[in-house]
């Protein structure tokens, strides 16, 4: 468990200040340490993914009457994120070259984090959609923004990619 969660989680449940849906509740109970995992896995950036997840969350509340699927919508919103994030600073500190902060905090992913970094965020974000969080096609392609048949290339691409990295 994050440390900071159950910290969080009080937080937004004792919270008087805003009216918050039960519902939107549940969700960040149930949702909040996976999106968060997928945001680290994505960037690579421990320092980032709380951040870009608490950002998607007060997103979708204030959207959480007009969301049919408020789990998917989040998800998207956090893989978006995570890529815009990449974008923006990927320059600056590029993934390749990163600390292992990633592989320190989660260490049952120490060697596949630095192969898995190598990977374009797309390729990457399809394996970890895939491998960590357990989708299937049809929900990562929702995700993505692509077709299912995208996201078996992707991920049959990235596959290659790790294996010539890891051999």
């Amino acid at each position: 468990m994050l440390p900071a969660f159950a910290t969080l989680v009080a937080a937004v449940e004792n919270d008087t200040a805003h009216d918050w849906p039960p519902g939107f509740i549940r969700l960040y109970h149930d949702e909040y340490e996976a999106m968060v995992r997928l945001a680290r896995l994505v960037t690579g950036r421990n320092e980032a993914a709380e951040d870009l997840v608490q950002d998607c969350y007060l997103r979708l509340a204030a959207r959480w009457g007009q969301v049919a699927q408020p789990g998917g919508y989040l998800r998207r919103s956090v893989v978006n994120a995570a890529n815009s994030y990449l974008r923006k600073y990927g320059r600056l500190r590029p993934l390749e070259h990163a600390s292992d902060e990633l592989a320190d905090a989660t260490p049952e992913i120490d060697e596949t984090w630095k192969a898995l970094r190598r990977l374009s965020p797309r390729r990457r974000t399809a394996i970890v959609l895939r491998y960590y969080e357990d989708l299937s096609d049809d929900e990562i392609a929702a995700a993505l923004d692509c077709r299912p048949a995208t996201v078996r290339s992707l991920i049959h691409r990235g596959l290659r990619q790790l294996e010539e990295v890891l051999a």
